[in-house]
């Protein structure tokens, strides 16, 4: 009976030694695939709900990974911090503004490989709208007017449109307008010109219809006298180093963003509904936009 006994308690300790050998092995094989986020993506958003939306969506694919991997996120303060990162292949993924990818791209390597995309499209026209009893037929009758733009995640990309298309009529916008004012919401940029307190004001087409639909008689009294191209706002990039195992699973997280509740929440945290597939076509008008501004500043 002893020595029944004895050998069971050997068989135990064998079998616990395999399992600590094989947990330390698992832990040492495990792979960590490394998503971040942009903190531009969510102006006027409380950084702490993102946060927690973006833990919920990593908790949730981290499940679906196996044991070998793990999914990390996390929300960068700046682009010196992201180039950083991704030099140092501590990251695997990053989602960006359109224009901050044009200024990392040159410093770090990175793989487009996703776009943001709104009401079915790949990117948002700007209106410029005034009131049609002004008088005002053209961007050259705003000279010295007040204009409000909306301080979104399209806020940069609304002030390139507007310094690029002025100085092709030889203005600066810093000197043109007698007053910008910045608001949070779109809403808030169109209903003063509405109700004759302001001379003018940009928002997205998108924001403007869905406006229109809750008050139609904004149509009547406002006027369109500039429309932009479709500029791209948001974008996801791969570290070009990234193995192809951590690639495909890195990719796949993205994809999935749609397909969970905290990942759809992410998604109207910047102000996207589902994400395409890259094409070079769909961010040329952003990428001319971005080199004629960036033409302008230089002199």
């Amino acid at each position: 009976m002893w020595k029944l006994a004895k050998i069971v308690s050997v068989i135990i300790l064998l079998i616990a030694e395999v399992s600590v050998s094989q947990s330390n092995n698992n832990k040492k094989n495990t792979q960590s695939v490394e998503v971040g986020f942009s903190i531009n993506l969510f102006s006027q958003v409380d950084i702490r709900d993102a946060t927690v939306a973006i833990q919920m969506w990593g908790n949730e694919f981290t499940g679906s990974l196996g044991i070998n991997y793990t999914l990390n996120t996390k929300i960068y303060d700046n682009n010196e911090d992201i180039i950083t990162a991704l030099k140092q292949n501590k990251l695997d993924l990053i989602s960006l503004l359109s224009t901050d990818y044009f200024e990392i791209s040159k410093k770090a390597e990175v793989e487009p490989c996703f776009i943001n995309t709104t009401n079915g499209k790949v990117g948002n026209s700007f209106l410029l709208l005034v009131r049609k009893d002004k008088g005002i037929k053209s961007l050259a009758d705003l000279k010295n007017k007040r204009i409000n733009i909306p301080v979104d995640s399209y806020g940069n990309i609304i002030e390139m449109w507007l310094e690029t298309t002025l100085n092709e009529k030889e203005q600066k916008l810093s000197t043109f307008f007698s007053e910008i004012k910045t608001v949070e919401k779109p809403s808030q940029a169109l209903l003063p010109v509405f109700f004759n307190q302001i001379d003018a004001c940009v928002v997205t087409e998108p924001s403007f219809n869905t406006m229109l639909e809750l008050n139609p008689q904004l149509k009547k009294e406002l006027i369109i006298i500039e429309k932009s191209p479709e500029f791209i706002n948001g974008i996801f990039c791969l570290n070009k180093s990234v193995n192809e195992n951590i690639k495909n699973i890195t990719l796949d997280a993205a994809q999935k963003l749609t397909q969970s509740i905290s990942g759809r929440q992410i998604l109207s945290l910047f102000k996207s509904e589902e994400l395409l597939k890259y094409k070079v076509e769909y961010i040329k008008s952003t990428k001319e936009l971005y080199e004629k501004y960036k033409k302008i500043q230089k002199k």
